[in-house]
């Protein structure tokens, strides 16, 4: 049991999902960010289908058919952009605002775990990439259980592996699945979005940089 934890979403919370499709926008044009933007829908959309019909699939199996949906959408044909884009997923960048976060939890004897929906092997390779494998606590993925978030199961295998102090997500759906389940539940709103998961205002807090979790935790 992992004592005194905060959990972290991966994927749009400290991992950059618009990099991939930016950085291949400088040689494939505009497209690319549109390739990019409707794959993290897609991303979502097939991890909800397959744990609502219980057909399990690997979220990196599921972001590769979303890319092709999505080339095939935008009439897009190219058969480097492909593996490009899933080259600059596995080595997905995190946000500027990560790296210290990460170090000043650690140095309050607070452990950052993350719990994702993606597999392990890409998390490692993202993070060991982005130099921040050594502040991480542990990497919870739902490939243990084959279900994705924001099923309850999920959340409550993170409950049973550490002693949760609070859940951080930049996605709204997440943050709607952690505070239902009973987590203490931050909402990370770097881009000044309107909410739009079903939880309501006084199930979670709205923090605007990863950096506001630090002053939380400092007062609880």
């Amino acid at each position: 049991m992992i004592p005194n934890t905060i959990l972290f979403d991966a994927y749009g919370t400290l991992l950059d999902v618009s990099g991939p499709g930016r950085r291949l926008a400088e040689k494939y044009g505009d497209i690319a960010n549109d390739i990019g933007a409707r794959v993290r829908i897609l991303q979502i959309t097939y991890s909800w289908h397959s744990s609502m019909m219980g057909r399990y699939a690997p979220f990196f199996d599921l972001t590769r058919h979303a890319v092709n949906v999505a080339m095939a959408e935008h009439g897009f044909q190219h058969e480097a952009f492909l593996e490009e884009f899933m080259e600059g997923f596995a080595q997905i960048e995190a946000f500027p605002d990560v790296a210290e976060t990460l170090v000043l939890l650690k140095e309050q004897g607070i452990n950052p775990v993350i719990l994702s929906n993606g597999e392990k092997r890409y998390l490692e390779r993202a993070f060991s990439h982005a130099g921040l494998m050594e502040q991480l606590s542990d990497i919870i993925t739902v490939e243990e259980i084959r279900i994705f978030k924001p099923t309850m199961d999920v959340y409550r295998h993170a409950q049973e592996k550490c002693l949760v102090r609070g859940f951080v997500s930049s996605n709204p759906w997440d943050v709607t699945g952690a505070s239902t389940f009973g987590f203490r539940t931050f909402w990370l709103n770097r881009q000044n979005r309107v909410f739009d998961g079903l939880a309501k205002p006084d199930d979670y807090s709205m923090i605007r940089s990863l950096k506001d979790i630090l002053h939380h935790m400092a007062n609880s």
